[in-house]
């Protein structure tokens, strides 16, 4: 089974597989506050094939299927996400290797297929180094190793369908939604070179790996202890610490202005970023398609947001949100009461809604 823990401190476990190739696809958690497991998806019987649906979209029946292996993450939002694995793709077929995205959007509580494709033992393809390019993507693995940065998902090495083990490194952008390949060699099997303990260099590399400890630092750099190895054909098991220190860097620093502010309807408010950035703007934590400017108009009420640098591997909110209020229009009802023979005055009662709400003044002929 693959397993996760979100913002809140649950423990979440997916799929895993029992005696007799009993593949399981079931989503529980498990309540650290009150201390009880409830069943929140999947199926009760075993060995069900994946729904992949629609990319990027997820609905009642989307399920990853039946699988074991897989490689686990928890973004910021709470969202689980899972690649690859050990999958039940035909009923009563044996398991094979899959090269699919799963995220499971908790509030919704539904599974999104979000990359890869939904065919077995389907081979890397690695693109350029360092580029995100249309079509790279990391293959079929299972057992591979994973850290979260700044919201983008890292694997590294893995077995493929026919047991071969990778030593790459590899990044999702889950912004972009592309792959790119960041380090490490092609191929499968490739050695360990460790040069001198304590110093970092080019040459430097953990080789094939799978069933590693990973964890990240405070500065972004990415550790890794032992895991199995492939070594003149034989598996071996490393207790060597090993670390990737590409991650490490300053994270953008920015605000926006103005930070709150009211204004009347039909009004639109010009919300200002530090400059010399890249951007991308969010309302009320929603990404706003197409606000990539440091300049964004706001003509809703709400609380708006920036990334500086999407993307890159220090991306950072601005410092401070900016919360605004387009208040609704005024409108108003005037109620005249025409003078009788009893009551020679008449009145005309106006009731006035909407603005600001802080009250109104009221005045005739002026």
């Amino acid at each position: 089974s693959v397993g996760w823990s979100d913002a809140s401190g649950n423990l979440w476990l997916y799929g895993g597989v029992g005696p007799v190739d009993a593949y399981h696809n079931d989503l529980w958690k498990f309540s650290t506050t009150s201390r009880q497991w409830s069943w929140e998806g999947g199926d009760a019987s075993v060995r069900a094939v994946p729904i992949h649906g629609v990319p990027g979209f997820g609905d009642a029946f989307t399920n990853p299927g039946g699988r074991y292996g897989s490689t686990a993450w928890t973004t910021a939002n709470g969202d689980l996400w899972l690649y690859g694995g050990s999958v039940v793709f035909v009923s009563g077929q044996p398991g094979q290797i899959a090269s699919d995205l799963w995220r499971y959007n908790v509030s919704a509580k539904q599974w999104i297929w979000m990359s890869g494709t939904n065919l077995p033992n389907v081979g890397t393809s690695y693109g350029l180094l360092n580029i995100e390019i249309l079509g790279a993507h990391p293959g079929n693995r299972m057992n591979a190793n994973s850290w979260i940065h700044n919201n983008n998902l890292y694997i590294y090495g893995g077995l493929d369908h026919t047991d071969k083990r990778y030593g790459d490194l590899w990044r999702y952008n889950t912004i972009t939604g592309f792959w790119s390949w960041i380090s490490g060699d092609q191929g499968f099997n490739t050695a360990s070179v460790r040069n001198t303990k304590g110093i970092a260099a080019a040459t430097t590399k953990p080789g094939n790996r799978s069933k590693v400890t990973t964890w990240i630092d405070n500065n972004g750099n990415l550790w890794m202890f032992g895991g199995s190895a492939t070594v003149g054909g034989g598996d071996v098991q490393f207790n060597d610490m090993m670390t990737y220190g590409a991650l490490a860097c300053t994270p953008p620093v920015g605000s926006v202005t103005p930070a709150t502010v009211d204004t009347c309807f039909g009004s639109s408010v010009l919300l200002h970023a530090t400059k010399d950035f890249t951007y991308q703007w969010y309302k009320d934590d929603v990404i706003i398609a197409g606000a990539t400017d440091s300049l964004y108009s706001a003509t809703a009420s709400g609380v708006y947001k920036v990334m500086l640098n999407p993307g890159a591997e220090c991306e950072a909110y601005a410092a401070n949100t900016a919360t605004v209020t387009i208040n609704p229009a005024v409108t108003f009802t005037a109620v005249p009461t025409q003078p009788t023979c009893e009551v020679a005055t008449g009145t005309i009662t106006v009731t006035a809604s909407g603005g600001s709400g802080v009250g109104f003044t009221y005045s005739i002929d002026n």
